[in-house]
């Protein structure tokens, strides 16, 4: 638990796939695996959780286009197959998983069927929870508007090794309540307490890493 806890907290505090490259490293000094085993067990889990998040991401814009929350920019329009091609690339990869199973993972269907079910419904929860801060806070003027400010972090949260992210969606946050003529405090005022509640959950899991570390 202590491993898995450190993994998190690199993954989310430092760089992404640094608490995987510290997982393996681990892994591979401590428990006596197949040779190719723990390579697919990361690669397979990175790539379900990406695919999870991104059947999200598309979830959320189809709720937003059916809301009017969310208009496709005409420049878009004209190219608009290249960027759905390009942002597929983790659901292509999980396809290629499942068609490709034999030769690039060792799952079985169901194992994949239930990790990336995980991913999603994890994705889902935390999403739902956010959408109920943004509603109850008040900082924001219609339901819409919520989640868009969701759709905002979700996205922020996707790219790819990019460290310190709750920064990033600070101030794309608050930047997207200027252009949108929004009250700029009352948003910045939760978007500060959003990323100061993953402060406090990283010195959580730090401690509790620490702890389970000292009590091995």
């Amino acid at each position: 638990m202590a491993v898995i806890l450190k993994k998190r907290l690199l993954n989310t505090f430092m760089l992404d796939y640094s608490g995987e490259a510290y997982f393996y490293f681990w892994a591979q000094s401590r428990l006596k695996l197949a040779p190719g085993l723990l390579v697919h067990a990361i690669k397979d889990s990175n790539i379900l959780s990406a695919g999870a998040g991104l059947a999200m991401v598309y979830l959320i814009v189809l709720m937003l286009l059916a809301t009017g929350g969310l208009t496709i920019p005409a420049a878009l329009s004209h190219h608009g197959w290249l960027y759905v091609l390009v942002g597929s690339v983790p659901l292509i990869l999980c396809a290629g998983l499942v068609l490709g199973r034999r030769k690039l993972t060792t799952l079985s269907p169901g194992q994949i069927a239930a990790t990336f079910s995980i991913h999603f419904v994890r994705s889902l929860l935390v999403l739902l929870v956010e959408f109920g801060l943004w509603t109850l806070s008040g900082a924001l003027p219609t339901a819409v508007a919520c989640l868009q400010f969701v759709a905002l972090r979700l996205v922020v949260t996707r790219l790819p090794l990019v460290p310190n992210k709750d920064l990033i969606f600070v101030g794309a946050g608050i930047a997207a309540a200027g252009m949108a003529h929004m009250p700029v405090t009352p948003v910045a005022t939760v978007l500060v307490i959003l990323a100061a509640a993953d402060l406090v959950l990283a010195a959580t899991v730090a401690s509790m890493a620490l702890l389970l570390h000292r009590d091995a």
